[in-house]
């Protein structure tokens, strides 16, 4: 209440049944907290203001009452958090205040506005919070000060009605006093909630220890999971009763407290008791180290390492003192921490933010106890902790007692040796990547210990370990692995030997390989290339190829300072095992090893894919296979100009490399489209050279390969057909018709139709080549009972641009068009049955202007069994298509007419073609 304020109460009844308060303020300014009435179900508490009244449920309100008769009403957080609502009942009409931001002014007339709080009024709403600290704290002493200056200054009422006021009646009303408060912060206690103690800790925080007990006392019996949230609060406040009071009841209460946070263990528990720790005296430390180390009856609680892990992040220079002046404490405190860890990276990181901070008798009696701890279930947490060490302060590394860091480095590989070989306790973190990081991130000397160990224990197993281990290291630190080179030549050589023994041949070992060889000086390069070319034999046969190959695509500058016998053995390697791929020989392996030695052939420099080239000639002597056909193929795929810089370099060898590939190519389809592929891409002269070797080869039962080959050409790369040498085209085309005049004749079967290869020609190539395609095909048809012509006239027929094709060629010259006429002739010639008339009769139908010329010419020209054909030909046409014949019939009289009126001889020619007499007579 502000001064002259003044208030009826009407009505007050504290009870279960009926609770209630009613009352009305005269005048003046007034702050009302509820309590326990309004906070009830059933309780019912009224404040009238003039001509308004506000029903209060569960807050706090302030209501200024103007002289003028204006009211200014607004609502705020009580002491434990909580926002009610104000219902205000004004002028008949009601209204609810829930903001805690707003102000509602009441006007005389009972008309209400809504405004903002200002900040005046926002502060006035704070310091009500210390006023009710104030008046609900319990200080016995002060409440006898300010009685006994009560009576000097004669203000102090006869509190015991003995009809004297003297000393006695200050403890009378001292105790009632207290009691009183006692009962107020009895309320407090019973609203104040676990997530807001901040009001009940205020309360304690002010009050003498006498009454810090009790209250204390009665939250542990009472509401216990207060405890953490005041003890934290008393703590931020540097609390003297919990941090630092002496006596025997505060002794005993401090206990009870440790005790239920350690029993009651939440998230915050650790963080709560270092906060203690870090403010309180060497007794109270002692208590909750002995809490946590004693009391803990949670056999799953890592409570001890959580509290040293926050403690020395938080605290270093306690723990420091602490250290030296209650060594005992925290010796307990670190065994019990080390005990409950895990291995796992989470417990290994809380050791670590210990050994951070900690002095060297701390670091070694936590690293000790580490060790100890370091075996079965737990045979990782050395490792973890190693990691953990150098990650967050690798110095600390050095101040570690050499016999157990020698103990810790084996327990690490010990357990990656476990996890690579699937023995003892599996955990879900990879000792690979954790040996590697402790090697990279240590001081020389311990990473070479730890290579030490690894190769002791390397002896007898023959898991990647090692080999993983050393990629790792360069994937990592680029220079680490030549420095520890320098320091430990011996050492790291061992762990090159070990890790290239056990490798297999895989794509996956191959580039932990490679990752080793991009970032290593060239003496250990060579040293593990070496140890490649002895290993690749037998079941590791294609290890030097997949290395090789792993090089090339990550740096393949390492290439040019490999020893150069060491990389002709490699070379060597690669080659024999793709070779026995090929034959189906030796280890056969997943991968595609003809992809491998191009890729490197490719992706290598010039003198390496040569030595490639060279060996792979050499390898092919005796062989029949199509590996060279492949390899070849596979380079001019992947890149367009390498053959060529390789043609310019070494013509000789790939000259060489082309003669083999044709020579052992087969007559497939398959072997004519890698043939393609070469010449789709390859030099003028590497493509004459390649032709001339398929003109070579195409004899016998590889006779088809010609034409073959010269379908795949026109289909992926016609253009190249008018590269070839005058003699080179004539020789594969004569071939190619050769073949399908053979297949014709049914001396020789083939998957596919070589008529069509040859129609195929004729429609892609240039008017010159079709002209040598058709009088070469011409020349064998004659020769020939079979319908090889006809087979080659069906096929053109099937090609979008066929007609416009043989016009344009008929176009070139006479012989061109003879050779059309001939070829269209000849078809007909090769008509057998009624199923050929209608072949054809379909191909005239559908044909233009151009074919149904040439069949109306080469019907006038021929006298033999062909005009019969040609008849029953037009006559289907008539009797299908009627408009079609009169379509070939007027355009053939119309250019009869033209021709003869150009040159008449007598008038009676043109009567035979006309229908009227167009003579004057």
């Amino acid at each position: 209440m502000k001064e002259l304020t003044s208030i009826n109460v009407s009505e007050f009844e504290n009870s279960k049944k009926n609770p209630k308060l009613k009352a009305e303020l005269v005048k003046g300014k007034i702050i009302i907290e509820s309590g326990s009435i309004a906070k009830k179900d059933n309780g019912e508490m009224i404040v009238g203001v003039t001509t308004s009244s506000l029903g209060l449920r569960g807050t706090r309100v302030d209501i200024d009452l103007k002289p003028s008769g204006k009211s200014n009403i607004s609502l705020a957080k009580d002491s434990f958090g909580n926002v009610g609502v104000i219902e205000v009942n004004s002028g008949g009409q009601t209204s609810n205040i829930t903001s805690t931001e707003q102000v509602l002014e009441i006007s005389e007339n009972n008309e209400t506005t809504s405004r903002d709080k200002t900040e005046e009024e926002k502060e006035e709403a704070k310091s009500v919070g210390e006023t009710l600290i104030k008046s609900s704290k319990i200080d016995e002493e002060e409440i006898i000060k300010q009685l006994q200056q009560k009576l000097q200054d004669g203000n102090l009422q006869d509190a015991n009605n003995d009809g004297v006021v003297d000393g006695s009646d200050v403890e009378v009303t001292k105790e009632q006093i207290t009691n009183e408060k006692k009962q107020n912060i009895d309320f407090i206690v019973e609203n104040s909630k676990d997530e807001n103690t901040e009001f009940l800790s205020d309360v304690i925080n002010q009050s003498d220890e006498k009454s810090t007990v009790e209250v204390i006392e009665k939250i542990i019996e009472g509401k216990d999971n207060l405890v953490e949230g005041v003890v934290e609060n008393l703590s931020d406040k540097d609390n003297k009763f919990l941090t630092s009071s002496t006596s025997e009841g505060a002794g005993l209460i401090k206990e009870k407290i440790f005790e239920t946070i350690v029993a009651k263990e939440t998230d915050k528990s650790a963080a709560i008791l270092s906060k203690v720790m870090a403010k309180a005296d060497d007794a109270t430390v002692a208590s909750v180290i002995n809490n946590i180390t004693e009391k803990n009856t949670n056999e799953d609680s890592k409570l001890s390492l959580k509290v040293m892990a926050d403690f020395s992040e938080k605290n270093p220079e306690k723990l420091e003192t602490l250290s030296q002046n209650n060594a005992d404490q925290i010796e307990k405190l670190t065994i019990s921490a080390v005990e409950k860890a895990e291995s796992s990276k989470e417990d290994a990181d809380l050791i670590a933010k210990v050994v951070a901070v900690a002095n060297y008798e701390l670091v070694n009696k936590v690293v000790e106890e580490v060790s100890k701890s370091s075996t079965e279930e737990k045979q990782t947490l050395s490792a973890q902790v190693l990691k953990a060490i150098v990650d967050s302060n690798s110095g600390k590394i050095d101040i570690i007692n050499e016999d157990v860091k020698d103990t810790m480095i084996k327990q690490t590989i010990e357990s990656a040796q476990n996890q690579a070989e699937g023995t003892g306790v599996q955990v879900s973190e990879d000792m690979t990547s954790i040996v590697s990081d402790i090697i990279v991130n240590t001081d020389t000397e311990t990473g070479s210990k730890m290579i030490e160990e690894l190769n002791n224990s390397a002896a007898d197993k023959d898991n990647d370990l090692s080999l993983k281990v050393i990629s790792d290291i360069s994937e990592k630190d680029t220079t680490k692995l030549n420095v520890l080179s320098e320091n430990n030549k011996e050492q790291i050589e061992k762990l090159t030997e070990t890790a290239i023994k056990n490798a297999d041949a895989s794509e996956e070992s191959a580039e932990l390989i490679a990752k080793v060889v991009a970032v290593s000086s060239d003496e250990l390069v060579n040293k593990v290339v070496e140890e490649v070319s002895k290993s690749s034999t037998e079941e590791k046969q294609t290890l030097s190829a997949q290395v090789l190959k792993a090089i090339v695509d990550s740096n393949s500058g390492k290439i040019d300072i490999i020893n150069e016998d060491v990389k002709d053995t490699m070379i060597k390697q690669t080659i024999e095992s793709a070779q026995n791929q090929a034959e189906g020989t030796g280890v056969q392996v997943s991968e595609d090893m003809t992809s491998i030695v191009s890729d490197i052939i490719v992706n290598t420099d010039t003198e390496t894919g040569s030595k490639m080239i060279e060996e792979l000639n050499n390898s092919a002597a005796d062989k029949d296979n199509d590996l060279s056909l492949k390899v070849i193929s596979d380079i001019s795929e992947k890149d367009t100009t390498k053959l060529n810089v390789l043609s310019e370099n070494n013509k000789e060898q790939i000259e060489k490399l082309t003669e083999t590939a044709i020579k052992n190519a087969d007559a497939s389809e398959e072997s004519a489209e890698l043939i393609a592929k070469v010449v789709a891409v390859s030099s003028d002269e590497l493509v004459n050279k390649v032709v001339e070797e398929v003109s070579k080869s195409s004899t016998e039962e590889k006779q088809t390969l010609s034409a073959q080959v010269m379908k795949s050409i026109v289909e992926t790369n016609p253009e190249k057909i008018e590269t070839l040498s005058y003699k080179n085209k004539e020789t594969i085309i004569n071939q190619t018709i050769e073949a399908a005049k053979n297949q014709a004749e049914n001396v020789i079967k083939n998957d596919t139709d070589l008529s069509s290869v040859v129609s195929k020609i004729i429609i892609n190539s240039n008017e010159n080549t079709s002209l040598i395609v058709l009088e070469n095909l011409n020349d064998k048809s004659e020769k020939t009972k079979s319908s090889l012509s006809l087979n080659v006239f069906k096929n053109l027929a099937k090609e979008e641009k066929f007609e416009e094709k043989i016009e344009s060629i008929s176009k070139k010259s006479v012989i061109s068009e003879n050779a059309v006429e001939k070829l269209i002739e000849k078809s007909i010639d090769d008509i057998k049955d009624s199923k050929d008339i209608t072949v054809v009769k379909d191909i005239i139908k559908k044909g233009g202007e151009f074919l149904s010329k040439k069949i109306v010419e080469i019907d006038k020209k021929t006298k033999n069994e062909n005009k019969s054909k040609i008849s029953k030909i037009l006559d289907n046409i008539i009797k299908e298509d009627p408009k079609k014949a009169k379509e070939i019939i007027k355009k053939e009289k119309k250019k009869e007419i033209q021709k003869k009126i150009k040159k008449p001889k007598k008038i009676i020619e043109i009567k035979d073609v006309i229908d009227t007499n167009i003579s004057a007579n």
